[in-house]
């Protein structure tokens, strides 16, 4: 019984022994990694090495075949030792050979069949295990091979590819050098740039600051010089108006003389033109009491040149004159004037510069004016132009026969019962819807009436607008109108207040007037 129990302990203990020390190879295994494993932990911990080598690899994978033989072997005595203690048992332990156990053979025999009948199934699972096991480890053995020649081949591998990596390392070590080498060549480059360029820099800082300074320099130069030129231009330009305005006033007095000596030299050839061809006819007999007249008449016309002159110094030039009476076209277009149909007499035309406003609207115009020289002048501007008296010529032309009669400046010449026959004559001459248009000083100007009325030593009176506008009503003509026309520019007496209103218009308001006025149709 003691050997029956000792037997089935050793097979236990056996199976134990297996267990353990498979245990501990694979807990070595677990905790200690492999070679491999263990350099790849060192190269990451340590960035600056290089990689493990094929051939360490393949030595720790040597190294780690080579344990595992060892413990085959371990493996293969234990099993072995196990089988042993499998056997059928031929004899009790050695204990019981002794005294007194000695003196029980026979006994011992039939211990011993019974021991190995009751063991004899454990026997066989035994038996099986222990196959089992050795046909594990002949499996363990063929993997073994294949693994080391798997190693093998796989060694091979891994040297070829740690030749190409250490070929391909020493290419890109030449190639990190040499990249290094040009690094350094354009480090120093950019050094020896960098210093060019404060060289540089610092030169173009001296240069700009030396034109900062001539900038500064001739900046101040010409302000100098601008203001020398600016004294000097002014000075210059108030030296060139006063030249200016003297030679513009010896130009004007050389004219008007040159005007004056021409018109009187015209009127002198006029007079002895008339005289000669007079004297011709009747040489070698005396003048007759009527050519005398003739030559009396003319003499009541040698102040002509003088009124010419004088037209010349106070009335203003052909431009001014022309715009200032440009202002009565649209009255004819509304009274009804037709162009190229109605004659429009002006009486007193002097230069013809209303002439050539209707010659140039397309209005048929004539001008009479008992001033020969005028006459002539217009004649040579191809207006048409007659010399005469104004109540002459009128009453010489049938009644209704002209479409529109005007007098600038002409009425305050004539005296009161020569003004009324003049009116009642340009109304008789005028057609059914004929106008008659008069200009006048305004004597409501005080300046105009106390002073510049007298400027013309041949003005009679004033007349106010009032009464003229009468004198044309009471000759017959209706929807007479009021122009208050040619006001001071500039008035001096600034403000709002009635008192300034009323001496600005009492001083300096409308310094002429217009009358305008429709013959009524149907009137004879």
């Amino acid at each position: 019984m003691r050997e029956t129990t000792e037997n089935k302990f050793s097979v236990e203990f056996i199976i134990s022994q297996l267990r353990r020390e498979m245990w501990r190879s694979s807990l070595v295994q677990t905790q200690q990694p492999s070679p491999l494993v263990q350099e790849q932990k060192d190269f990451r911990e340590t960035p600056g090495d290089t990689p493990p080598s094929s051939l360490r690899l393949l030595t720790s994978c040597q190294t780690e075949t080579e344990a595992l033989k060892e413990q085959r072997e371990r493996t293969l005595d234990c099993i072995a030792l196990a089988e042993s203690r499998s056997q059928v048992r031929s004899q009790l332990p050695g204990n019981a050979g002794r005294f007194p156990y000695i003196l029980f053979r026979p006994f011992q025999v039939l211990i011993l069949k019974i021991f190995n009948l009751l063991f004899r199934d454990q026997r066989e699972v035994n038996s099986n295990l222990f196959a089992a096991f050795r046909n594990s480890l002949a499996l363990n053995e063929q993997l073994l091979g294949q693994v080391e020649l798997l190693r093998e081949q796989t060694r091979e591998d891994l040297l070829g590819l740690d030749r190409k990596l250490q070929l391909q390392s020493h290419q890109q070590t030449a190639q990190l050098q040499e990249l290094q080498l040009q690094s350094h060549q354009q480090t120093a480059q950019l050094q020896e740039l960098q210093l060019q360029s404060h060289q540089q820099t610092a030169q173009l800082q001296a240069i700009q600051n030396q034109i900062s300074q001539i900038h500064d320099s001739l900046y101040q130069n010409s302000q100098e010089l601008d203001q020398k030129i600016w004294n000097f231009r002014s000075d210059t330009q108030d030296k060139i108006e006063t030249v200016s305005q003297r030679v513009t006033e010896i130009d004007q007095r050389y004219l008007r003389q040159e005007n004056y000596l021409r018109s009187d030299l015209v009127q002198q050839k006029r007079l002895l033109t008339l005289f000669l061809e007079e004297a011709r006819k009747r040489l070698p007999e005396p003048f007759t009491p009527q050519e005398l007249q003739t030559f009396v008449l003319e003499e009541g016309q040698s102040l002509d040149a003088l009124y010419v002159a004088f037209e010349e110094q106070f009335r203003g030039t052909e431009a001014d004159i022309a715009q200032r009476l440009s202002v009565y076209l649209p009255y004819l277009e509304s009274y009804g004037i037709r162009r190229g149909e109605d004659l429009v007499l002006d009486m007193g035309c002097g230069r013809g510069e209303w002439l050539e406003l209707l010659k140039v609207n397309g209005y048929q115009a004539k001008g009479i004016d008992s001033n020969a020289l005028v006459i002539d002048y217009c004649q040579q501007r191809q207006l048409l132009a007659e010399r005469g008296d104004a109540i002459a010529y009128l009453q010489s032309l049938p009644a209704e026969s002209v479409g529109g009669v005007s007098g600038f400046h002409i009425i305050e010449h004539l005296p009161f019962p020569v003004l009324v026959q003049f009116i009642d004559q340009i109304h008789r001459v005028l057609r059914p819807g004929g106008m008659v248009i008069f200009e006048s000083p305004n004597p409501s100007n005080l300046i105009v009436g106390s002073w510049k009325f007298y400027f013309d030593p041949t003005h009679l009176n004033p007349l106010p607008s009032a009464t003229s506008q009468f004198l044309v009503e009471y000759a017959g003509f209706t929807q007479v109108k009021v122009l208050n026309l040619h006001p001071a520019p500039d008035p001096p007496f600034p403000g709002d207040s009635d008192l300034v209103k009323r001496l600005n218009e009492y001083f300096y308001g409308p310094q002429d007037y217009a009358i305008i006025g429709l013959k009524p149709t149907g009137s004879g």
